[in-house]
């Protein structure tokens, strides 16, 4: 079986859970098969995974390829007609049984798969018109009277994308039964859940070591030019970080994660709040953290990050939103927390009782060993492109 892999950037190395999602779907694939993983971004210098070529498409060149986004739908790419041909020549040329593209931004690409006969599976990583409605809604009133006069009509172009490119696509993939129900209830079609990945499973070898939660140091780990993770960095910076500190006096907190905006790297305060721009070794990060605070407001699909934390033995205080998509239980997997005194006061009595402390990573790490391991997932995935090989 042959599979071509279709994304925005190169997953390799994976960056950020967009990466670890994609770089994940395409080691699996390439189990059954050769694999071509196409990127519009610059294809992975380094060695190629096993049994998948990297390819450049051309026409973008070292082009930010979000430049060539709709001037109203920013979240879709009108590809250069370079672009689009080199895409079909590929497919033509290698012949894959399946065609796999990263999102709605690629609607423009699936027909060109379709004309060579080759179907589509359409792997959401996000309800984009959801995303862009609930990041509209966090902002202040002055910003969402300013959206409201232009953001409508994004919206509705987005909800439409969302639509009628799941349907065009022959399947379509999300990360959570939440996800699933929210395309149906916009009209989309009737999506597979296909789960986000553990990115890393040498985290579960991290140990549990009582004093890692004894020293109360905090980690927040995301890619930090994302939106919804910048608000997250700011609100815990700004807002939470001054009440913890006040309720545990040698509380320390990180900040990490790939290519931060100028607003993050300015939250940093020397003896209290620590930087860590595009870390090369998250799995020491992690490791040199036994918490993870995570207020995230906004976004889709299911947290890798929290996953990833979880794997790790870091114990999340984190919002609903914060790991939505997850079927975990407060108390027993994490602590929920929702306002900046319930972020304080969690982490104040989690430092005051490290039995509980450990019980609740000791959890945690047990069920995403048994639900989110890479072997169960890719399994999955493998099943699933089988069987729309088989029609």
């Amino acid at each position: 079986m042959r599979i071509l892999y279709l994304t925005v950037d190169s997953p390799w190395p994976p960056r950020s859970g967009g990466d670890i999602r994609n770089a994940h779907i395409a080691k699996n694939a390439a189990r059954l098969g050769p694999a071509h993983a196409i990127s519009l971004g610059p294809a992975y210098p380094g060695p190629p995974p096993e049994n998948i070529t990297t390819i450049q498409a051309s026409g973008i060149g070292e082009d930010n390829p979000w430049h060539f986004h709709d001037p109203v739908i920013r979240t879709r790419l009108r590809l250069p007609a370079e672009t689009l041909d080199h895409i079909a020549a590929e497919a033509n040329g290698f012949g894959p049984d399946v065609a796999i593209v990263e999102g709605v931004m690629f609607a423009d690409a699936i027909p060109v798969f379709q004309a060579a006969g080759i179907p589509v599976v359409l792997d959401m990583h996000n309800i984009e018109s959801d995303l862009f409605r609930m990041i509209r809604r966090s902002k202040g009133p002055f910003r969402r009277l300013s959206d409201a006069l232009r953001g409508g009509r994004r919206w509705r172009g987005l909800r439409e994308l969302d639509i009628a490119t799941s349907r065009l696509a022959e399947e379509t993939w999300v990360t959570s039964e939440i996800d699933r129900r929210r395309l149906l209830e916009l009209g989309g079609a009737d999506a597979t859940v296909i789960p986000n990945p553990i990115p890393n499973e040498t985290f579960f070898d991290i140990p549990l070591d009582p004093a890692r939660y004894s020293a109360p140091h905090a980690l927040f780990l995301g890619h930090l030019s994302y939106p919804p993770n910048i608000a997250a960095a700011r609100e815990l910076a700004t807002d939470i970080w001054p009440a913890a500190s006040r309720a545990v006096p040698s509380a320390r907190l990180t900040i990490a994660g790939r290519t931060p905006v100028p607003a993050v790297r300015n939250l940093e305060k020397p003896g209290s709040i620590r930087i860590a721009a595009d870390p090369a070794d998250p799995r020491g990060l992690v490791a040199e953290h036994g918490y993870t605070l995570m207020p995230i407001r906004q976004g889709g699909g299911t947290r890798v990050k929290a996953l990833e934390a979880m794997a790790g033995g870091m114990v999340i205080i984190a919002t609903a939103k914060a790991v939505e998509g997850l079927p975990i239980e407060d108390g027993v997997h994490y602590l929920r927390a929702e306002r900046t005194r319930d972020f304080a006061t969690a982490l104040a009595r989690l430092h005051a009782d490290p039995a509980r402390t450990m019980a609740l990573a000791e959890s945690a790490r047990g069920y995403v060993r048994e639900r989110y391991n890479t072997r169960t997932l890719g399994d999955m995935i493998a099943a699933r492109l089988q069987d729309l090989k088989r029609g």
